[in-house]
């Protein structure tokens, strides 16, 4: 043998670290804005008109539910837009399942609780019994949802997280065996 060191290897030349373009990014943001500002227009819009005779049997309370759960599953594709070089993507990696969830939640809620509550009007009708049914009659849906998903979420967050992280790609390997491409998730 030598005492002579081999030369160093060159240095990796990634081809493809599996980021999603600009464009793309772009487009998504840009129909995730749009949903963003047509419940807040909806919502102020039935907040507006709340008094009307339809929007009152439409029952504002639940159909402001919808316009706020759906804006937060939009905000959601803000977070999941994010990429490689910018900070805070382990932060991107919890935020976008909680407001999925609770977002979808709220909206899924307003829908139950709406169905709920005219079932139990039909079920008096049935009986030739009037029914008064309120919104503070049927919220507890709503409220049970939330509170198991905020609990849920939370012991997720607490005890195993989504962490961002580069995966390289063994199956796309340089001369000496080294990964030339790579991909990042949560």
């Amino acid at each position: 043998g030598s005492t002579t060191p081999p030369p160093p290897l060159p240095p990796v030349q990634r081809t493809d670290e599996g980021l999603v373009s600009l464009g793309v990014r772009g487009f998504g943001w840009a129909l995730a804005g749009a949903v963003v500002l047509l419940t807040v227009w909806l919502g102020f819009w039935t907040f507006q008109h709340r008094k009307n005779k339809m929007i009152r049997l439409a029952q504002p309370l639940f159909l402001g539910m919808m316009c706020f759960g759906t804006f937060l599953m939009a905000t959601a594709v803000f977070f999941l837009g994010w990429q490689e070089p910018w900070p805070h993507l382990d932060f991107a990696c919890m935020a976008t399942p909680w407001l999925l969830v609770l977002g979808f939640s709220t909206a899924f809620s307003a829908l139950f609780t709406k169905t709920w509550r005219i079932n139990r009007l039909f079920q008096h009708a049935v009986e030739l019994n009037r029914a008064n049914v309120n919104a503070r009659d049927v919220i507890w849906p709503f409220l049970l949802l939330t509170a198991t998903n905020v609990g849920l979420l939370t012991a997720w967050q607490i005890h195993a997280p989504l962490r961002w992280t580069r995966t390289d790609d063994l199956d796309n390997v340089d001369q000496f065996g080294r990964s030339v491409s790579s991909f990042g998730s949560c």
